[in-house]
């Protein structure tokens, strides 16, 4: 029995090559469809929170003396999507008080995540000077200043004399650009001496997480510390985010369906034109089982060719077009196959008894 099938099996894989090739195709194409998904999806739900932050580009602030060595703990904390070491403190402007922000180095952003912070400017560049520094466009506009001209800066205590800055650039309003001024950390220093006790954390979350509950943890890592949350701000993030990922969850099952309904489809069609053949075993006495189990081991070849090859395809042409977004692509990957092997075994083994279950005399009618 086992020789039979087997070789029923090889001459159904074999017979019709032109269909083998487009039900190979069908699994490659809704595997890639599939892996383009996951990094786009990826953005467009960064992206879409990244919309929702207007107040600032972070949703809790942590400041206070020594809080930039709590940045190995935040790891250990779930839901956190991004973080800067950065220093916020106050001084007076012209026009008043202002609240300035200087960066202490890059964010971390996790999983290849696109950074917290960007010091995009309209005009000019991001300071990088001591005596440098990057004014909002509300702020330049209010003050009537433009690039190369100065602005001085008065401690908050009032003593000391005004330290003179000279306009490196005009931020742009856009998201993941400071609210507030911005200058280098030595410019900070000439203006607030003790800049320790400005070290502030700033966190940007995932969407996912309570925002009070990583409150909560960072006010435990830091109990001295001012941890601020921005909760209307997140409320709005954590809506886009579930509307994005409603979105890309229904057009992954969409995809999925697709790519298995094709697979089965052309399986089908390629059954029928084997009416003859099967209605002639039939008539012999080959029994139906048989010849489902062999069609059946035929379409779970051609099923398991498509998804080594698409695997293949998919990931080299990502390692090597796009590195950076293999590491999401993967996982996509391993979605898909979870769910197109049994669905498309399931279709095929369907499709071939739809096809066997007919009467021989039907079959050799077809032909």
């Amino acid at each position: 029995m086992i020789r039979m099938i087997a070789r029923l099996a090889w001459w159904g894989f074999t017979r019709d090559r032109l269909k083998v090739a487009f039900m190979i195709l069908a699994v490659v194409g809704g595997m890639a469809a599939y892996a383009v998904l996951e990094p786009t999806l990826n953005h467009v739900s960064a992206t879409s929170m990244q919309i929702w932050r207007t107040e600032a580009p972070w949703d809790i602030s942590v400041k206070g003396t020594g809080v930039h060595s709590l940045v190995k703990s935040l790891r250990s904390i779930s839901g956190i999507a991004a973080y800067e070491e950065a220093f916020l403190f106050d001084a007076i402007l012209p026009r008043g008080q202002m609240t300035l922000l200087a960066l202490k180095g890059q964010c971390e952003p996790g999983g290849g995540a696109t950074p917290m912070l960007s010091l995009e400017c309209v005009e000019g560049r991001a300071p990088s000077a001591q005596n440098e520094i990057a004014l909002t466009q509300g702020l330049a506009e209010t003050l009537g200043l433009a690039v190369g001209d100065t602005v001085s800066l008065l401690p908050m205590d009032g003593e000391g004399e005004p330290v003179p800055f000279t306009v490196s650039g005009i931020l742009a309003a856009k998201i993941r650009v400071p609210v507030f001024p911005v200058v280098t950390r030595e410019g900070a220093s000439s203006v607030q001496p003790d800049l320790a006790k400005s070290e502030c954390l700033l966190v940007a979350l995932d969407g996912r997480v309570d925002i009070a509950k990583v409150a909560s943890a960072l006010r435990k890592l830091a109990p001295e510390a001012e941890v601020v949350t921005l909760e209307e701000q997140y409320k709005g993030i954590s809506t886009g985010f579930s509307y994005a990922d409603a979105v890309g969850s229904a057009a992954q099952v969409v995809t999925m369906i697709v790519a298995i309904a094709a697979l089965t489809s052309l399986f089908f069609l390629g059954e029928r034109t084997k009416s003859y053949q099967i209605g002639v075993l039939k008539a012999v006495g080959v029994p139906s089982s048989w010849l489902v189990l062999s069609s059946a081991v035929e379409g779970v070849m051609t099923l398991s060719a498509g998804c080594v090859l698409g695997w293949v395809l998919v990931t080299q042409f990502y390692s090597v077009a796009v590195p950076s977004s293999l590491p999401s692509v993967v996982p996509g990957l391993k979605d898909i196959l979870r769910v197109l092997v049994p669905g498309g075994a399931a279709g095929i083994l369907t499709a071939s008894a739809l096809v066997v279950s007919r009467p021989a005399s039907s079959l050799l009618r077809d032909w």
